[in-house]
């Protein structure tokens, strides 16, 4: 099997680092190791993106899902997948961030093979260029208090200030804008109880002449 994806290995055990790496490099992948959340996100953040995050969801004092979510933030069409412990929740959440989550420990062979077959499935190509927001803008999101993080013509990435995701439907208004959308949340995470929930949201009616005057004048960081 020949494969030249580019993956970005993440795990705080040197050794189960350092054994994944090889071994994917043996079955033909361009596989990069990372051994810390700080700088995995510093990886993710200096690009270009990698076709596959490999991630624990135990970094440390960090959580490998916030990576997952971080990377959703900024690379929608990676491939994510997540091992850890047997935990409903955290199987859950991964589910929820559009990412495969696999019981440890893990073979070379069934990491070799789920990334073989989350790579063949058809992944949606970007249709809008998205933009990083340089200053705050406020917003409500199903009703509760929230902040938009980036934009394009389709959606945004949002966090929101609430004790729970927003249902499948969101309604978004910036009331300073006038702008009042609705959409469907395409994924959503929490990194822990104090934090905000990170949310993506594709917007029902995407060709919304405010909004895309909006997107045209907003200043990207």
């Amino acid at each position: 099997m020949s494969m030249t994806s580019d993956i970005l290995v993440v795990s705080a055990d040197a050794a189960v680092l350092s054994g994944r790496v090889t071994a994917l490099r043996r079955s033909g992948f361009s596989a990069r190791a990372s051994a810390s959340f700080p700088d995995a996100r510093r990886t993710l953040e200096d690009g270009p993106p990698p076709e596959v995050l490999v991630t624990d969801v135990r970094l440390g004092p960090y959580n490998g899902l916030h990576l997952v979510a971080v990377a959703r933030v900024e690379f929608p069409r990676t491939v994510a997948i997540v091992i850890g412990g047997q935990d409903h929740v955290l199987e859950v959440e991964a589910a929820g961030l559009g990412a495969r989550y696999l019981l440890a420990p893990v073979t070379p062979r069934e990491l070799e093979l789920t990334i073989a077959e989350l790579l063949a499935v058809p992944r949606p190509k970007r249709r809008w260029p998205r933009k990083r927001l340089a200053a705050e803008v406020a917003a409500l999101v199903g009703g509760l208090p929230g902040r938009l993080l980036d934009v394009s013509y389709g959606g945004a990435c949002l966090e929101v200030f609430g004790t729970a995701p927003p249902g499948d439907t969101v309604h978004v208004v910036i009331p300073e804008l006038g702008i009042d959308l609705s959409g469907q949340r395409v994924w959503a995470h929490r990194p822990d109880p104090l934090q905000p929930v990170s949310c993506g949201v594709a917007f029902s009616a995407p060709d919304n002449a405010l909004w895309q005057s909006y997107v045209d004048a907003v200043a990207a960081a």
